[in-house]
This record gives C-alpha cells, structure tokens and sequence, in this order.
C-alpha cells in the first residue's frame, strides 16, 4: 500500500473515532443536563455502541502497528495510553474536591466518593478487573479492557490460530448469554460488554491480517454486522441505542473502504488531527461534566465547549510534549566528528 493511500486510510479511522467519541461525550451529557434530552432522543446510537466501534478500529490499527513495528510495543502502547489516561484521571479530583458531601449529584449524573481500592485500581489501569470502576469516571471501563487485549497482542501475532478461537469462544457466549436472557449480560454490565468487545478487538485485528484477500471486506462486514445484530437484539434501546447494527457496521466499512477513499493532504490532516483528539476527549469529558453539572446554571453548550478546549489543552499541552520528548531521548546520538 502506497504511503499516500496509507495516510488516507488512517484520516478517515480518524475521523469515525472523532465521531465515536462525540457520541459518548452526547450520552454523558444527557445525563448530566436535562435540557439536552431532546438531543438524544433523536439520535439513534448509544454511548455503549460507539465504544463497540471503537474496539473495532482498535484490533484493525493495533494490527497493523505490529505489522509495522514489532519491536518495542509494549513501550509505544503505554506512551499512548499514559498522558491523556493520567490527565482524566487527575481531573477526576475537580468534582469530588468541589463538592460537599460522599454523594454529588450533577444533574442525572450521581457520583459517590471512590475507594482507595477503586482509585488504586484505576491507578494500575486495572479497574473493573480487581474493584469496581469509579463513577466519577464510568468510561475508564473500556480502557482497561483494551489494555488487556494490547498485553495479548505479541501472542497473537505469532500464534493467529489463538486469534481465531478466542474470537469464536467470546463470540459465542455473547450471543449465546443474550439469546438465553443469562442475568446481568442482557444489561450490559462490565463483563458482558468487555466480552462483546473482545470479539469486535480480534475481528478488526484478523481483518487487518487478510485485507488485501478478494472478498474479504464483504465477509468481515457480513460477519460483524450478523454477530452484533444477535448479540443486541434483545437489548434495552437505552443501553445500546435503536440502530446499534448499523452503527457498527459504518464502522466496519470504513475500516475496508478507507484505503480507496481519496482525499487532499490539508483534508487529511484534518481528520487525522480530530482522530488524536477522540482520547483525549474521552478520557477527560465526565469528571468536567460533573463538575459543570454542579452549576445549574451552566448551558449545554457552554459545557460542550469546555470539554472540547480540555480535550484540546491536553492533547496539545500533555501529550504532545511527552511524546516529543520521548521521542527525542530515543534518538541515536549524532556521530562526533573527526
């Protein structure tokens, strides 16, 4: 693939991760201002669906990193993940130092104080796994999940067959948990969705291995788009939203048909640039929220702007300073001269 097709294909992930994050960002927003209500009520997809999505274009792109480099990827993953994870995590504190009280209630958003043993976990990108996740930060669920695909990623990298029985093992229960109403799977609690999306990580990462076969595009859009439609019909639309399938599926054909979607540097960096700006946006959008929603008086749009100059801020006064100067100490020394 050409380097050009190769960045057009990224700005178009980009810009799907943008909008992926957009809709959760739309969610947590609903519930922290009634007045923004109207908005989701016309809006068919769901946070929940939008972080299905993600992990989709996560197991895609963490293929082809390894594909690229395979070399140190454990270090690459963790200075991605550490400067906005950490800068979410420290804004956690705004609300609960802010209000009064072990409860704070922000508009339809309730927070109670964390744990030591929640706030540790977070700490280690653990939570979920050993306490439960904070709620003053409910979207830090999916990270850790992810950091645990990226721990499996070398494995599968060697071991492909170990890809596809996982993907068929997980796979299966979901759907199978879903279809048989198995208690706490039909409402998405932590270990069903991280289930869905461990199958939705690997099916993006198989992908990516078979891209340039003839029809495999059809067939991982197919694929996808049946799995999902079984694992979420029977799901409360206002967990996963009315066109939950059609959400992903977008996602899927994105993911095949970005290598042909021509497009003009300035647009491409454009698109990328809102890509580097979907984690960000993420991380640090509930605890502004809760923090906003303590003032009454704050105007949805007035808290959609402060997120978006947060994401900003953090992308371009956290992440970008770190990775430079990671980078930078990477650097072979320049030869002395003679």
């Amino acid at each position: 693939m050409s380097d050009t097709r190769s960045a057009d294909r990224w700005a178009v992930l980009g810009l799907m991760r943008w909008l992926l994050a957009a809709l959760v960002v739309n969610e947590h927003l609903v519930k922290a201002s009634a007045s923004w209500q109207t908005v989701l009520d016309r809006c068919p997809f769901r946070g929940l669906a939008a972080v299905f999505g993600f992990f989709l274009i996560s197991g895609y792109s963490i293929a082809a990193s390894m594909e690229r480099e395979p070399q140190h990827f454990y270090r690459r993953r963790v200075e991605r993940l550490v400067p906005a994870y950490y800068a979410g995590f420290a804004l956690c504190l705004l609300p609960l130092l802010t209000a009064t009280g072990a409860r704070i209630a922000a508009g339809g958003l309730t927070v109670n104080w964390p744990s030591p043993l929640s706030l540790l976990a977070t700490a280690l990108c653990l939570q979920g796994f050993i306490a439960p996740v904070a709620t003053v930060m409910p979207q830090y669920w999916s990270l850790s999940c992810e950091a645990a695909y990226y721990a499996m990623a070398p494995l599968l990298a060697r071991f492909e067959s170990v890809a596809w029985g996982l993907l068929a093992v997980s796979a299966t229960i979901d759907v199978r948990a879903v279809v048989m109403h198995w208690p706490g799977h039909v409402y998405a609690s932590f270990g069903a969705s991280a289930l869905r999306c461990a199958w939705l990580w690997l099916a993006g990462w198989l992908y990516h291995g078979r891209r340039e076969r003839r029809y495999a595009g059809a067939w991982f859009v197919g694929v996808v788009g049946l799995l999902i439609w079984l694992a979420c019909r029977h799901q409360e639309d206002r967990l996963v939203g009315s066109r939950p399938t059609l959400l992903v599926v977008a996602v899927a054909l994105a993911i095949v048909l970005a290598p042909r979607l021509p497009m003009s540097r300035r647009l491409a960096r454009l698109l990328k640039y809102l890509g580097d700006l979907s984690y960000p946006l993420y991380a640090v959008h509930v605890p502004l929220l809760i923090w906003l929603g303590l003032y009454r008086t704050v105007p949805p749009l007035v808290s959609v702007v402060v997120v978006l100059a947060a994401a900003v801020a953090v992308h371009h006064g956290v992440e970008r300073p770190l990775h430079r100067r990671w980078n930078a100490r990477r650097k072979p020394p320049e030869a002395m001269p003679r």
